[in-house]
């Protein structure tokens, strides 16, 4: 399957609350269901110079989305946290994969992020192995870290520091 990797546009702002709209993406994330097009519009009209969102496209389609922030505080400038979410119809095609390693990439080579984090739902083995696979370790576990779906869930704090993969 071929895809294209680029920077989130405005006009995306449909395609990523259809991807946002999806179980697997608001269970894995902290959104809540059913966010509206509006709410999309608005996040990629507002960004901060300090949040990158990146997507993946197929065939006109944006089929995946990938956030890199950036910290602000001073003695954190060498740390960017990722999130990532896929259209549940473009799962396991090595979609997230490639728009992961590509974020990584422009983490390591362009901005000079050293230390890049995550959370995880611990139940979330699909997306756990992809960040292995990335070079992510497990650092530890948060308690009854978010509400999910009538429960509170733990997450896995995960980090790759660059040169230790």
């Amino acid at each position: 399957m071929e895809f294209k990797i680029r920077k989130a546009e405005i006009r995306d702002y449909i395609d990523i609350q259809e991807i946002h709209s999806m179980t697997n993406a608001y269970s894995g994330t902290l959104q809540l269901p059913l966010p509206s097009e509006e709410l999309w519009k608005q996040k990629l009209t507002n960004q901060s110079p300090y949040r990158h969102l990146f997507v993946a496209e197929v065939s006109g389609k944006v089929v995946a989305i990938t956030g890199l922030m950036l910290e602000q505080n001073v003695r954190r400038k060498h740390v960017g946290s990722l999130g990532i979410s896929v259209h549940d119809d473009y799962a396991n095609k090595g979609i997230g994969t490639a728009l992961m390693t590509k974020v990584i990439d422009i983490a390591d080579y362009w901005m000079a992020i050293l230390r890049l984090e995550l959370t995880v739902f611990d139940d979330n083995k699909a997306a756990i192995k992809l960040y292995e696979k990335l070079g992510f370790k497990k650092e530890g576990v948060h308690k009854q870290y978010a509400f999910r779906n009538g429960h509170y869930c733990d997450v896995i704090a995960m980090a790759r520091i660059k040169g230790t993969v």
